[in-house]
């Protein structure tokens, strides 16, 4: 237990690749229960076979402005903001594409098709909402999902106006997700808060988002002076207009789950109000854990941690912190270390829970202050220095995740899970 004792701050360099990629393993099950903080969006996000990589410069955060000028009728209609998610009961069968124009399009669809010059109006009729309107603009987010499509296949798409034909976006593509098949030896890469460098990739890559609290709340100024602003652009408004995802049961974006190849993600929300649960203002106290929690997270604890271990859950990810964290597998409050390489680099079909904080990709808040981090048994590494985004590699014998310094692509932190 004494080589468990503390752990260490990151300081990055050049880390060995772990070759542990080689051991048979059925499938992980992995809780993605992330929380989104600051200015950065959770993503779980798909990225090809091979990993991570920046040809000339590192990822950089691109945020689009609301228009400052007028528009012309044209781009008042003209598709924006599109991007992806997956959909379906089952894996690969299914995709929501979603977008957004400026001025209502009352006959918006898509089309959809397995080369980029043969594509189909689909079926399926695009679901219309808006949330939002103002004496310059209103906006209006379309999403269509389109179903019994190929797993594992690539198809081309464009929206628009299915009655004018000067109003229809580019073709662009996607990749369905793959199926759990046993025979599959490849490998795929997930970016875990991740930013897309010259070119945003939302319109090929899914977003797979989770709440969190900054979702219910407005930061625009005019919700200081405006009730009726801060109505429209509070409570979720905006997060579940933009946004698709494949939830049931009234639901909403709060609560799901998706699978991918041999991965199972389960999106839990943390902002989620129950019936007969005090009402939510000023003085209802509402608590995030960090990498110092004492007591106050006993409540999160003891509600979730049964059903972790019960179901075998292999790692959990959240944010809100402004760090990059890494546990060892912890049940009720101690490290379980069986399998655990002394370098804790590897972990060999783990008995519990893995836990990391992913939350620094970015915020003009800096990075979050930590008191006796390293005196913890629990926490292997952490970073509260540098932002980063985390990268989830996964075959059928191995997972693979690592921390990427955003400024130069460096892997500061590294670990295998395998299980036998």
């Amino acid at each position: 237990m004494s080589r468990f004792a503390t752990a260490r701050q990151s300081s990055y360099g050049t880390l060995p690749v772990p070759s542990v990629f080689t051991k048979k393993r059925a499938s992980f099950s992995l809780l993605a229960a992330i929380i989104v903080t600051g200015a950065c969006l959770s993503i779980l996000l798909c990225v090809a076979t091979s990993p991570v990589s920046w040809s000339s410069s590192p990822p950089r955060m691109r945020l689009a402005a609301a228009p400052v000028v007028p528009l012309t009728s044209a781009q008042l209609i003209q598709p924006r903001q599109i991007h992806l998610a997956y959909a379906g009961a089952t894996p690969g069968t299914g995709m929501t594409v979603s977008w957004a124009s400026y001025r209502r399009v009352n006959d918006s669809t898509l089309w959809v098709g397995t080369s980029p010059t043969d594509l189909t109006l689909a079926t399926v009729a695009a679901e219309t909402v808006s949330y939002y309107a103002d004496d310059a603009y209103s906006l209006f987010t379309y999403h269509a999902t389109l179903t019994g499509l190929t797993p594992r296949s690539k198809y081309f798409y464009r929206v628009g106006s299915a009655s004018d034909a000067s109003n229809v976006s580019p073709v662009y593509h996607f990749h369905t997700a793959r199926e759990p098949r046993g025979d599959d030896d490849t490998s795929f890469e997930i970016a875990v808060y991740a930013d897309f460098g010259e070119r945003n990739a939302q319109d090929t890559v899914p977003y797979m988002t989770t709440v969190g609290n900054h979702e219910a709340e407005c930061y625009s100024p005019i919700c200081l002076y405006s009730p009726e602003k801060q109505a429209q652009l509070s409570n979720y408004s905006a997060y579940n207009a933009r946004f698709r995802m494949p939830s049931g049961d009234g639901a909403a974006n709060m609560w799901y789950s998706w699978s991918h190849g041999f991965v199972h993600f389960i999106s839990v929300s943390s902002e989620t109000d129950y019936d007969g649960a005090p009402t939510n203002n000023k003085g209802t106290k509402v608590y995030k854990p960090n990498g110092d929690p004492k007591t106050k997270h006993r409540a999160l604890l003891n509600a979730f941690e049964p059903l972790l271990l019960k179901y075998k859950v292999d790692a959990v990810v959240s944010g809100h912190q402004h760090a990059y964290e890494r546990h060892l597998p912890i049940a009720y409050n101690e490290p379980v270390v069986a399998g655990v390489s002394a370098d804790k680099t590897v972990y060999e079909s783990p008995r519990a829970p893995v836990y990391i904080v992913s939350g620094s990709c970015g915020s003009t808040g800096g990075h979050e202050p930590y008191v006796d981090v390293a005196a913890q048994t629990w926490n292997v590494m952490y970073d509260n220095v540098h932002f980063g985004i985390s990268t989830l590699k996964v075959n059928k014998t191995a997972l693979e995740w690592s921390f990427v310094h955003a400024a130069d692509g460096a892997i500061i932190d590294r670990f295998v899970m395998t299980k036998q």
